[in-house]
């Protein structure tokens, strides 16, 4: 059954891998954002990035679920296009948000917080089996 389970996750892997790729290159040789739903996006982006963290906080090993790893980036990458493409997003997009506020504080606060978060992501993926020597000894047995 194990090597059942590995070959599954592997096929899950490579395909996420390409998954959304073919979409990308045909919205960038169009130019255009049209049949592309932000909305659709923006909640396919919310429920790979939910299972992501609820399978490394739950320590489930990572070949389970590495797919979100991969479809996350890509999903970013088509909000980002379809952002641009429709002409919402813009060189002064992020100064303008940011200066919406005029809190630097805040912003600031909202930076750390967001890098700490992610600091925390990759710890529980780094160390889900304990420290480096006990993973070592629950391998070796």
């Amino acid at each position: 059954m194990a090597p059942l389970v590995v070959a599954c996750d592997w096929i899950s892997i490579v395909g996420s891998l390409v998954l959304k790729l073919p979409q990308i290159a045909a919205t960038l040789r169009s130019g255009s954002a049209r049949g592309l739903s932000l909305q659709s996006l923006l909640l396919e982006l919310t429920g790979f990035t939910i299972n992501f963290c609820y399978n490394a906080a739950h320590g489930y090993p990572l070949l389970s679920y590495f797919e979100y790893a991969l479809l996350i980036p890509q999903d970013v990458l088509l909000v980002l296009l379809t952002l641009r493409l429709s002409g919402q997003l813009t060189a002064g997009w992020v100064a303008t948000l940011a200066l919406a506020t005029g809190d630097v504080t805040m912003l600031t606060c909202f930076c750390v917080n967001l890098a700490l978060n992610v600091l925390v992501v990759l710890a529980v993926v780094r160390f889900r089996d304990g420290p480096p020597e006990e993973a070592a000894r629950k391998k070796a047995k």
